[in-house]
């Protein structure tokens, strides 16, 4: 038993030195806090709203569609299944709301919507390509 208690006292001495933490994860780094689907449904509508300056009421119909693609979302995020599992059912959703927000928006709005929406991805890949 003798023998031990050198070997002991070398490993709690280290444990105490060590600079690492025994749970594997640093104390000071915190996962993001996630937003809430009608957080997210808002601004979603807020940046819409902003870019093609529609009314109050038409404001109403494209929250309620935005909150009930985000509800969507949300549910799916929290599932345990991997993310290639997921894409198909993110998809889905995304692609609904395209149909709503058709069906929604006057034309002409529908159409400007679009051709913002395909500047940002311009945008996007020029910043990747750089």
């Amino acid at each position: 038993m003798k023998k031990f208690y050198p070997l002991i006292l070398v490993f709690f001495l280290s444990l105490i030195i060590s600079p690492t933490n025994l749970s594997g994860q640093d104390p000071r780094i915190l996962p993001p806090k996630r937003t809430t689907p009608e957080r997210a449904a808002e601004g979603r509508t807020k940046w819409m709203a902003s870019r093609l300056k529609f009314d109050g009421s038409l404001y109403k119909i494209i929250y309620g569609i935005n909150l009930k693609c985000e509800e969507k979302v949300d549910s799916i995020h929290l599932l345990t299944t991997p993310l290639s599992s997921k894409k198909e059912s993110y998809l889905y959703y995304y692609e609904l709301r395209e149909k709503e927000l058709k069906k929604a928006l006057p034309s002409e709005l529908y159409d400007m919507y679009q051709s913002i929406k395909e500047a940002i991805k311009v945008q996007a890949t020029e910043l990747k390509q750089q």
